[in-house]
């Protein structure tokens, strides 16, 4: 077993075009249709987790998941097959970036820009939690910006439902959930209750996406720390600076960060509904299905590098 590499045809009908990219479970490639022409994308399951039965199971359940519903704002994902061993997913192409790019580029956000960014998400993941799915690992490397050809606009994009928690009538149907005493996402993004191995709710990913905004804004997270041990206590124990008092924005929008971050998931907003009802009046009203191209208002002040050496958690990969 092996990767394809850059000519190969795939199952007959893809053909390898490039690289786009790879993480510690799989490899994405652009690939062209042999018939149609169409460009899709592949996520190619690393071939030495083809054999482990739990790094397959959470690979299908990414596929499961996003087949239980479909949104504008979240990607697609078509079919997913075996090529011999090897799993691969079939995936809507994107072209454009990650938000995570986006910032490192150019250092932080208006309160507008990161608003029109985000507003859009919260309609997909309001979607996906209505069905019973919560992402459990948001972040900016898993919102993507596309780009539309002959359109002056982007579309932001939710990636990578791979360890989200999918329910029914109060039970839980993932291989996640099969491991409870593991903690899954990426600690600079999670809540306090999701760092101590509690039972997903969608308000941990209201609490990220919080975390998310207030890093678009400020050009740096609310927390951080040269040790997971001391970012986990802090996520947990202590309180973030309020946004309005690291950088110059309305209180009532820095209400609502402190809001979406509330470390009581009580005390956040109920819904995603709510909080993007709240959210709404400091976007630009554009229409929800794409956003203008933003600049940012750099900082005068080099913008402090993020501990993001922390890797997501997923067991047995």
């Amino acid at each position: 077993m092996r990767l394809p590499s850059i000519g190969d045809v795939v199952d007959d009908k893809f053909r390898v075009e490039r690289r786009l990219g790879e993480g510690g479970t799989s490899t994405i490639y652009e690939v062209r249709h042999a018939i149609t022409d169409k460009k899709f994308a592949i996520k190619w399951l690393s071939p030495e987790l083809a054999q482990d039965d739990l790094a397959v199971e959470l690979f299908i359940h990414e596929a499961r998941v996003c087949g239980r519903f479909e949104h504008p704002h979240a990607v697609q994902i078509y079919d997913i097959c075996r090529a011999g061993d090897p799993y691969y997913m079939l995936m809507e192409f994107l072209e454009g970036e990650s938000l995570e790019a986006r910032l490192q580029r150019v250092q932080r956000f208006s309160a507008q820009a990161a608003s029109d960014i985000l507003l859009p998400c919260t309609e997909a993941l309001g979607a996906a939690h209505r069905v019973g799915i919560v992402h459990q690992d948001l972040k900016p490397s898993n919102i993507f910006l596309c780009t539309v050809e002959g359109r002056a606009e982007e579309i932001p994009k939710v990636l990578d439902f791979g360890i989200s928690n999918l329910s029914h009538d109060g039970h839980d149907f993932s291989p996640i959930a099969a491991t409870m005493h593991t903690v899954s996402g990426t600690p600079l993004y999670m809540a306090p209750e999701q760092m101590r191995g509690q039972r997903a709710d969608p308000r941990i990913d209201i609490y990220a996406l919080g975390v998310v905004l207030y890093e678009l804004v400020a050009g740096e997270p609310p927390f951080d720390s040269d040790t997971f041990a001391g970012l986990a206590a802090r996520i947990v124990e202590s309180q973030p600076a309020r946004l309005d008092k690291v950088v110059k924005v309305a209180p009532a929008f820095a209400e609502i960060v402190a809001r979406a971050m509330a470390r009581d998931a009580d005390d956040r907003f109920a819904t995603m509904g709510d909080f993007a009802d709240a959210l709404r009046p400091y976007g630009s009203q554009r229409p929800s299905v794409a956003i203008t191209p933003v600049e940012a208002r750099r900082s005068d002040a080099p913008r402090r590098p993020v501990r993001r050496a922390w890797k997501t958690t997923r067991p047995g990969v």
